[in-house]
């Protein structure tokens, strides 16, 4: 039995686990459109706007969100380390 695990522990493993999962969602959704887009170019063809505005527009999100969840994990660091300094 190891020892417990401290809040700020958690919160770090749970800020790494959002991060990857984020970003397997980003290169996951990426990487699909960029392989439907050559398997099914005509499809395309059809719409007014390029194939590649999906993977910009998941990019904009997926940094967007990157930083409000890095702003998150500071602010709960903070808040951790000062908790426990009392």
């Amino acid at each position: 039995m190891g020892k417990p695990r401290t809040s700020l522990e958690i919160a770090k493993s749970a800020y790494v686990s959002w991060m990857l999962a984020t970003g397997g969602c980003w290169l996951g959704g990426c990487l699909w459109r960029w392989w439907d887009y050559t398997a099914r170019p005509g499809l395309y063809a059809m719409t007014s706007a390029p194939w590649w505005v999906g993977p910009a527009v998941y990019t904009a999100a997926f940094l967007l969100e990157s930083a409000a969840v890095t702003a998150l994990y500071w602010v709960v660091r903070r808040w951790l380390k000062k908790r426990s300094l009392r």
